[in-house]
């Protein structure tokens, strides 16, 4: 049983995606490509986070956290994702280096080229995660805050001009 949805937004290809993404809970950009927040999981952000500044000690147990959590995962998909933020923890403690390596690797091989459309999706996903662990997912978030807020100003902006302007 298919419900229908009025679409009454802006016509650009931003504001449509974000209509999509919304409304069919895809992750996508307006490039087709995966966007940011694709493969991440609230909960185990938080516990990433705290991994980070953690000692070895408390990183034993944000690790079985970590576990705890990605038991609860709501479908395969999502328990596919928690389960590489365990790994990257896991590889973490004899390896402090290891997501700042494995984002580069995964950032030359996707610049390579030589990367099927599937690969580059789950690329894209293992690169999110890590980008926690890096601490660069926050200002990425603090980016799609902004865009998203200039993107609504915009639309503010022709809602109130004049239809003869348009």
């Amino acid at each position: 049983d298919a419900k229908k949805i009025e679409y009454d937004g802006s016509r650009s290809l931003e504001s449509l995606v974000t209509f999509v993404n919304e409304h069919a809970g895809t992750q996508r950009t307006a490039e087709g490509m995966l966007d940011q927040s694709a493969g991440r999981l609230e909960a185990l952000d938080a516990i990433a986070r705290k991994y980070i500044a953690a000692s070895k000690v408390q990183r034993t147990k944000l690790i079985a956290a970590a576990k705890a959590a990605a038991d609860k995962a709501k479908d395969k998909t999502q328990a596919k994702f928690a389960k590489y933020y365990v790994k990257v923890m896991e590889k973490m403690s004899s390896a402090s280096d290891f997501a700042s390596k494995e984002a580069e690797r995964l950032t030359n091989i996707v610049k390579s080229g030589a990367v099927s459309a599937s690969k580059l999706d789950g690329f894209t996903i293992r690169q999110n995660v890590l980008n926690v662990f890096l601490g660069k997912s926050d200002e990425a978030k603090k980016q799609e805050e902004a865009k998203a807020e200039a993107e609504a100003e915009a639309k503010r902006d022709d809602s109130e001009r004049p239809k003869d302007e348009l």
